[in-house]
């Protein structure tokens, strides 16, 4: 078998083939479900033009973080893109443009931009719009990504029920809505995963290096994942990684001067040590092991240790998944832990980026769906309802934080117990054909 097939008895192993029926020519029949797939996708984007029309006339009533990147874009049209990360030169543009952001008689304030330059890939030609018009595009594209995710991992989710609860239960998520209305591009790195995993599947491992290359508009979310390929030895994907970065730190470089795309790392750091009041980040509001060990014991202990000890715990999450996939356990499964524990071990880590749990959600549905369910499998499914209506009925965003990461924590220790349960029960191959698993699927 070549390495860019794939073994349908392992990918039954893994878990991985979507569970259908097949007719002639091997064809999935998607039964009396199919229907529900257009009625689905056509209430979805229902709920996304009410959303659209009920907070368009608040985008101009405050800060959004798409003003940040709009004007990050703005600089660099205008021949200024080496100055993207220069504060002072952010609130001289911000007081410049300010007007074109918000409504008249409101106050602007100035926020750093913080992202890879090559995202100004594409925020360079919104930026060519005025910013009510840009805003109406990337919020289009963001709803087009959020329909493109199910087509993405259709392998795994089939052509029924679940596909079409994929496409129409997005809306509903909280922590999407709040990606769609900043305009962050979380929903992007949402779509670059389960791409991602769309091409391992497939056997694509340079795809998949790729794609994850891409993700590293924000570098924090893409380490667990570059960590769980290291553990599998996935060194085709590995070095794709690597390759594709450093192409993109020259695409920066075109964009931005090689200069400021080297001063990017430093940029971070500094992004971290600014006062609130000047833009820095808020860890009280951050659902992670950084914010929820700040909000808990930064008045009790010294930074110096709350930081060392928030290293040692995320690492130890980390060492966690690169440990289960090592094991030779479920590829959906394991690639659904994987996100998160991205999302509980990121340095900077808000509301909105728990959107990435979509994915994971998705993965994790169509690996319980049809298998007989024990106690950990009913528990993960509570776990996955929970993490998802949470944000909508908590009583305050405290507890909505504090929930979230309450959630995602049971959520990750009860999906490394099911991968530790199938290892010792031997449904997966032993450790010494993973090499060879590893090589047929990715």
């Amino acid at each position: 078998m070549s390495a860019g097939t794939v073994d349908p008895t392992v990918f039954d192993t893994l878990g991985q083939r979507a569970k259908l029926t097949s007719t002639g020519g091997g064809k999935p029949r998607a039964g009396r479900y199919r229907p529900m797939i257009p009625l689905a996708a056509l209430m979805a984007l229902a709920c996304y033009a009410f959303l659209f029309f009920y907070v368009r006339p608040h985008i101009f009533r405050g800060n959004s973080d798409f003003a940040f990147y709009y004007r990050a874009g703005k600089m660099l049209k205008a021949g200024y893109g080496a100055n993207v990360y220069d504060l002072n030169a952010e609130r001289a543009y911000d007081a410049k443009w300010g007007g074109e952001y918000t409504a008249s008689g409101r106050n602007f304030s100035s926020y750093p931009f913080v992202a890879s330059p090559f995202i100004l890939l594409i925020f360079g030609p919104l930026a060519c719009l005025s910013y009510s018009h840009a805003w109406i595009v990337w919020y289009a594209a963001n709803v087009s990504m959020l329909l493109g995710i199910p087509f993405l991992l259709r392998s795994v989710l089939g052509h029924g029920r679940l596909f079409a609860l994929a496409l129409l239960s997005p809306p509903f998520f909280l922590p999407l809505d709040f990606a769609l209305f900043q305009g962050q591009p979380t929903i992007l790195l949402a779509f670059l995963f389960a791409w991602m995993f769309a091409e391992i599947v497939k056997g694509r491992a340079w795809r998949a290096g790729c794609i994850l290359a891409l993700v590293t508009i924000k570098p924090q979310l893409a380490i667990p994942m570059l960590l769980a390929l290291a553990f599998a030895r996935n060194w085709k994907a590995i070095s794709a990684f690597f390759g594709a970065s450093f192409g993109l730190f020259w695409v920066s470089a075109a964009l931005v001067g090689w200069r400021t795309a080297i001063r990017f790392p430093l940029v971070l750091r500094q992004f971290s040590q600014l006062p609130l009041g000047l833009g820095g980040p808020d860890l009280r509001l951050m659902p992670t092991v950084r914010g929820i060990l700040y909000t808990a014991l930064h008045s009790r202990i010294p930074i110096n240790s709350l930081e060392k000890l928030t290293i040692v715990l995320s690492l130890a999450l980390m060492m966690t998944v690169g440990v289960s996939l090592r094991n030779r356990e479920s590829l959906t499964l394991g690639f659904a832990l994987v996100i998160v524990v991205t999302l509980l071990t990121s340095y900077y880590g808000y509301m909105h980026d728990m959107s990435l749990l979509l994915v994971s959600f998705l993965l994790t549905g169509s690996y319980l769906r049809g298998r007989k369910l024990g106690p950990v499998e009913v528990t993960i499914t509570f776990a996955v309802y929970a993490l998802f209506l949470l944000p909508a009925i908590s009583a305050s965003f405290h507890i909505m934080v504090v929930g979230m990461f309450l959630g995602m924590l049971l959520l990750a220790g009860l999906q490394f117990a099911e991968l530790l349960d199938l290892a010792h029960s031997g449904s997966v191959f032993p450790l010494d054909h993973w090499s060879r698993i590893t090589h047929n699927l990715v």
